[in-house]
């Protein structure tokens, strides 16, 4: 088998004269007697004597045998747990041969390059290293490892909110988060309403807004963000027309005047 040790080969001569050795054809190379395989193929020695005063060379003989694939294994360490968003990564194993080993993503939100590694979401990936071989090692057994890509955190991004006025109009409020999810919005206390992310005041008071992020298969739930502003009082006019002059012993009469808020 490729990789196994030199060896030595012997030979008879019915003379009792040495017997010297060569190369036909294969993947080895001889000295003197000792054998050393350079890989798998087929191999033919030859044997010779090339006889002396007293006798003839001999016939050469051929003797030709197989030098079989060498078995090789991968080493592949274990791979850390990691987080989504962290950076692309590279992993590394080594095979006994010293041939170049490969990996493939087999399962799980990631991609792979050569031997860098893209994660592209939360969960459980694996990662296989292989080892074709070649003309002298046979094909090595594929190693694999898992790791899990932990979901990501993320925060919310919601900014003051300015004192308002009651009567004024409807408006909009925003808030980011770092995963770029929607966020969204309720009135956790005080005189408003909100449909999507539009406030409608109903009164004067305090108003305490609520920014919230539930998080997907990637990110976890966002810690909520509150904010508060105040609805002051609206300002409101009265219209009182002027009174016609009356003369003593008139019948008792009416007067009549409007708030602009219409409270009475």
């Amino acid at each position: 088998t490729f990789g196994d040790a030199p060896f030595t080969v012997s030979a008879t001569a019915s003379s009792g004269l040495a017997v010297t050795f060569s190369l036909v054809s294969g993947p080895a190379s001889v000295s003197g007697s000792t054998v050393t395989l350079t890989g798998a193929g087929s191999v033919t020695m030859r044997a010779t004597q090339a006889g002396d005063t007293n006798y003839a060379s001999a016939t050469p003989v051929d003797q030709t045998f197989t030098v079989a694939k060498a078995d090789q294994a991968i080493t592949f360490g274990a791979l850390p747990n990691r987080t989504f968003g962290d950076a692309p990564f590279t992993v590394s194993a080594t095979a006994s041969s010293g041939l170049a080993v490969t990996f493939a993503v087999v399962s799980g939100p990631a991609t792979m390059s050569s031997n860098l590694v893209t994660l592209t979401g939360a969960g459980a990936v694996t990662v296989r290293a292989s080892q074709a071989g070649n003309t002298n090692y046979n094909a090595a057994a594929t190693v694999d490892q898992s790791f899990t890509v932990g979901k990501s955190a993320q925060t919310i991004t919601f900014g003051t909110l300015s004192s308002k006025t009651f009567g004024e109009a409807p408006f909009t409020v925003s808030a980011t988060a770092s995963s770029g999810l929607a966020v969204s919005f309720s009135v956790v206390s005080g005189p408003a309403t909100i449909s999507g992310n539009t406030v409608t005041l109903t009164n004067a008071g305090t108003v305490v807004l609520r920014a919230t992020q539930g998080g997907n298969t990637n990110f976890l739930a966002a810690a909520d963000v509150d904010q508060s502003f105040t609805v002051g009082k609206a300002s409101q006019t009265i219209t009182f027309g002027t009174l016609a002059n009356r003369t003593f012993g008139d019948a008792p009469f009416t007067v009549s005047a409007t708030a602009s808020s219409g409270l009475a």
